[in-house]
């Protein structure tokens, strides 16, 4: 016997407001009736109207035959918003929870009048589906979620966490004992809280837009029992200033250590350095990186000595909270990282536990290897030629005194796909993308970025588009703060039409790494790609205050002022940049035919191909639309796809394609790269 409110859903079409999905064995201790109990009590006293409520006591386990299927739960699935009860045994295709009601209530979703996703009032966007997580999942589980969602799992949490436990949070917790840090009421008020405000969205606005974020994005905000920590470049107090790299190195190993813990923001390397040799205090990088924790050091490296000094404050009142000198061989300075982040951890009453998903780096037993490894590490994404091939050298250096390091294989594999990227490195780099990703993955396959370089290869070399997707998704189940991995995610959803749900990825990535000009650039992507003009625009400047020689962002901004029409401005920024480069010249060149000086275009496209040695055929095609030349656009086309262009995945979206879409040509295009069966 089921039990509900009896009271129809206010909403004409649905038959309850909530659906309650659950295994049979996650209730045995009645943990799921007194959940929906304290539920509804508190639905009463946030809710002015009644909610209705489905919960069966005696649901169905394990895959059921057709004909054993309740006839009516078809109509009870019928539910405005659909909470599944997320536990270590929830996440099984056989059973009849997740097959007959969560894969189910996805797929009712598609054609009810509300869509998967609502906006909120307050412009926020929130999943119908709102899960409740019991257990911490196996990574496979929280894989087979997430595929299913379409995004990250972001569940309110009913866990009770501490040394060798992982079981639902009850009434009775002392939350203090609790790694977590949470009470039950306050879980249990979020849930009714979120509920209402859904009921809230759904009855002024509506139905709302498909092109909404990933399900379950259910709360961007900082969880209240979330702290924040800035770990900034450590001092090189060697008289050496060639040292510079190895105190970089050192302030990064301990960001990644810090970054494993559950619950702790951790600022990422790209903001931290962004203070480096800067004299600012504790509370003005707290406001600026909203961190509550900043901890700084120092570094005297003389032969094989070592001293490492650190010291944590409290940004919001200067306090020093800890401080501590280490004198110790170079050989110990893995031991030394792994005591500071102990030591942060203990002064920060740690009320986070490692994050199982996330598994520690593991460097090379040699040190010199590793010094090699730390300075590839310092000239990476600086953004020039010399320094690209520089990380190339010096982690290549690192391979042939350690062939097995597979954070330097993860690392050049890359470094190579950047050399790619930029146009620096002809096609055949992509074979050693391929072969250091791969090798990487053999030696351990719980390295991020290896299969995020892996992702890449199969994104712009081999058009492989759901492989790519899977190998984003596997660097994100092992790390989901990796800021490459969200920004070059959240880039390729820009490109598939994806918009809102590749900026929910880059919102993530500036969370954890929020002075970043390459997020920002690739948010003001997202936004170009969505034509939300006026924000890629606002997101673009913010690129260039952050880094002037951005030249992404500078190409970025030139396209969204000239799609948006503002050709004077985009005119006026090409003519002003300090860098220049047939990327830019080509813009220039369609700028002009989009004032109808087919004349100049002309020029410039005699010119480009007389001074380069080489020029991207993708550039040529873009000129010849312009001047309305569409034999010739066609015929660069192929040469870029026979070419493999890194460019032509944005074809889905980018306007300069638009005067040739509708040419037949253009759809057999799209069908080499395999883009005509991803996009159905």
């Amino acid at each position: 016997m089921p039990y509900l409110c009896l009271m129809a859903s206010a909403f004409p079409g649905f038959e309850y407001d909530i659906f309650i999905s659950y295994r049979q064995n996650d209730n045995r201790s009645g943990w799921v009736t007194e959940f929906v109990s304290r539920l509804e009590a508190e639905l009463s006293a946030t809710i002015k109207e009644p909610i209705s409520v489905y919960f069966d006591f005696n649901p169905h386990d394990g895959l059921l035959e057709p004909y054993n299927v309740d006839k009516s739960l078809k109509g009870k699935l019928k539910s405005v918003i659909f909470i599944p009860i997320v536990s270590q045994t929830y996440c099984d295709p056989k059973s009849f929870a997740w097959q007959h009601e969560f894969l189910a209530f996805l797929e009712a979703m598609k054609e009810d009048p509300f869509g998967r996703d609502i906006k909120l009032a307050n412009g926020n966007v929130m999943s119908r589906i709102l899960p409740i997580k019991i257990h911490d999942l196996d990574l496979e589980d929280k894989a087979l979620l997430e595929n299913e969602f379409g995004g990250v799992l972001r569940a309110i949490e009913f866990i009770y966490k501490c040394a060798g436990v992982n079981r639902p949070l009850t009434t009775l917790d002392n939350p203090e004992k609790n790694h977590n840090n949470t009470f039950y009421h306050d879980q249990i008020n979020k849930v009714a809280n979120a509920v209402k405000e859904m009921v809230q969205a759904l009855k002024h606005h509506g139905k709302q837009s498909s092109t909404t974020l990933p399900v379950a994005a259910l709360m961007q905000e900082k969880p209240s029992h979330e702290s924040s920590i800035v770990v900034l470049p450590f001092v090189n107090m060697s008289n050496d200033p060639e040292q510079e790299y190895f105190c970089d190195g050192i302030t990064e190993e301990i960001i990644n250590s810090l970054s494993i813990l559950r619950n702790l923001r951790v600022i990422a390397r790209t903001s931290s350095f962004s203070f480096k040799g800067k004299s600012v205090n504790a509370s003005e990088i707290g406001n600026k990186l909203d961190v509550d924790f900043l901890l700084e050091g120092s570094v005297r490296k003389s032969q094989n000595k070592l001293r490492v000094t650190t010291t944590l404050i409290k940004t919001d009142d200067h306090s020093h909270l800890w401080s501590a000198k280490y004198d110790k061989e170079l050989a110990d300075i893995f031991v030394i990282q792994d005591e500071i982040t102990s030591s942060v951890m203990d002064r920060l009453k740690i009320l986070f536990s490692a994050d199982s998903s996330v598994s520690k780096q593991k460097h090379s037993a040699s040190l010199d290897a590793y010094d090699f490894f730390l300075l590839g590490k310092f000239y990476w994404g600086k953004g020039s030629l010399d320094a690209e091939l520089k990380c190339i050298e010096h982690f290549e250096k690192a391979l042939e005194i350690d062939p097995a390091y597979s954070l330097a294989h993860a690392w050049l594999a890359l470094t190579y796909w950047w050399y790619r990227f930029f146009g620096f490195g002809p096609p055949e780099i992509a074979l050693k993308i391929e072969k250091h990703s791969k090798k990487a993955l053999s030696l351990s396959d719980k390295i991020a970025e290896a299969h995020t370089a892996l992702a890449l290869l199969e994104l712009y070399n081999n058009w492989n588009w759901r492989n790519a997707e899977l190998e984003f998704q596997k660097a994100l189940d092992i790390d989901p703060r990796s800021v490459i991995t969200l920004l070059q995610f959240g880039n390729f959803h820009a490109n598939m039409g994806q918009g809102v749900k590749a900026i929910a990825y880059l919102e993530q990535a500036l969370q954890v790494d929020p002075l970043n000009s390459a997020v920002h650039q690739c948010l003001g992507w997202c936004f170009y790609a969505n034509q939300q003009f006026e924000k890629a625009v606002q997101q673009l400047r913010k690129a260039l205050d952050l880094d002037s020689e951005n030249i992404g962002a500078h190409i970025v901004l030139v396209f969204t002022l000239m799609d948006s029409g503002d050709l004077e401005s985009a005119e006026y920024h090409l003519t002003t940049v300090k860098t220049k480069n047939v990327f830019l010249e080509s813009c220039l060149a369609r700028l002009f035919c989009m004032k109808h000086d087919n004349k100049s275009a002309e020029e410039i496209n005699i010119r480009i191909q007389k001074e380069n040695s080489f020029v991207p055929p993708i550039f040529l095609a873009w000129i010849q639309i312009g001047l309305g030349n569409y034999d010739n656009a066609f015929k660069y086309l192929d040469e870029s796809i026979n070419q493999r262009d890194y460019l032509l995945i944005s074809m889905p979206i980018f306007k300069w394609w638009d005067p040739i879409r509708s040419d037949p040509r253009f759809n057999k295009a799209l069908d080499k790269m395999g883009l005509v069966d991803y996009l159905k």
